[in-house]
Protein backbone atom coordinates (compact mmCIF):
# COMPACT_ATOMS: atom_id res chain seq x y z
CA UNK A 1 0.00 0.00 0.00
CA UNK A 2 2.82 2.39 0.81
CA UNK A 3 4.41 1.79 -2.59
CA UNK A 4 1.11 2.41 -4.39
CA UNK A 5 0.53 5.56 -2.32
CA UNK A 6 4.06 6.76 -3.11
CA UNK A 7 3.54 6.29 -6.83
CA UNK A 8 0.23 8.14 -6.69
CA UNK A 9 1.74 11.01 -4.68
CA UNK A 10 4.60 11.33 -7.18
CA UNK A 11 2.09 11.38 -10.04
CA UNK A 12 0.08 14.04 -8.21
CA UNK A 13 3.15 16.22 -7.74
CA UNK A 14 4.09 15.81 -11.40
CA UNK A 15 0.62 16.84 -12.56
CA UNK A 16 0.52 19.74 -10.10
CA UNK A 17 3.91 21.09 -11.20
CA UNK A 18 3.15 20.65 -14.90
CA UNK A 19 -0.15 22.50 -14.59
CA UNK A 20 1.37 25.19 -12.37
CA UNK A 21 4.22 25.85 -14.82
CA UNK A 22 1.90 25.92 -17.83
CA UNK A 23 -0.41 28.44 -16.20
CA UNK A 24 2.50 30.54 -14.93
CA UNK A 25 4.00 30.85 -18.40
CA UNK A 26 0.67 31.53 -20.14
CA UNK A 27 -1.51 34.28 -18.68
CA UNK A 28 -4.51 33.05 -20.70
CA UNK A 29 -4.54 29.58 -19.18
CA UNK A 30 -7.71 27.73 -20.24
CA UNK A 31 -7.73 25.68 -17.05
CA UNK A 32 -7.13 27.56 -13.80
CA UNK A 33 -3.85 26.96 -11.98
CA UNK A 34 -4.00 24.63 -8.98
CA UNK A 35 -5.05 26.39 -5.80
CA UNK A 36 -3.62 26.46 -2.32
CA UNK A 37 -5.94 23.65 -1.22
CA UNK A 38 -4.38 21.35 -3.82
CA UNK A 39 -0.91 22.20 -2.59
CA UNK A 40 -1.92 21.70 1.04
CA UNK A 41 -3.43 18.29 0.27
CA UNK A 42 -0.33 17.19 -1.64
CA UNK A 43 1.96 18.30 1.18
CA UNK A 44 -0.23 16.58 3.79
CA UNK A 45 -0.42 13.35 1.80
CA UNK A 46 3.34 13.43 1.22
CA UNK A 47 4.01 13.80 4.95
CA UNK A 48 1.67 10.90 5.79
CA UNK A 49 3.23 8.60 3.17
CA UNK A 50 6.77 9.47 4.31
CA UNK A 51 5.85 8.73 7.94
CA UNK A 52 4.28 5.46 6.81
CA UNK A 53 7.38 4.48 4.85
CA UNK A 54 9.71 5.30 7.76
CA UNK A 55 7.49 3.94 10.53
CA UNK A 56 9.77 0.95 11.19
CA UNK A 57 12.58 3.37 12.09
CA UNK A 58 10.38 5.86 13.94
CA UNK A 59 8.25 3.59 16.13
CA UNK A 60 10.81 2.35 18.66
CA UNK A 61 12.44 5.72 19.49
CA UNK A 62 9.00 7.34 19.61
CA UNK A 63 7.71 4.74 22.05
CA UNK A 64 10.79 5.24 24.26
CA UNK A 65 10.22 9.00 24.32
CA UNK A 66 6.54 8.53 25.14
CA UNK A 67 7.35 5.95 27.83
CA UNK A 68 5.51 3.10 26.15
CA UNK A 69 8.28 0.58 25.62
Amino acid sequence: MTIIASVLIIAGWMLYLRKHRACSADADCAVPAPGRATLAMLVGATVIVVISALWGFIEQPLMRVLGGA
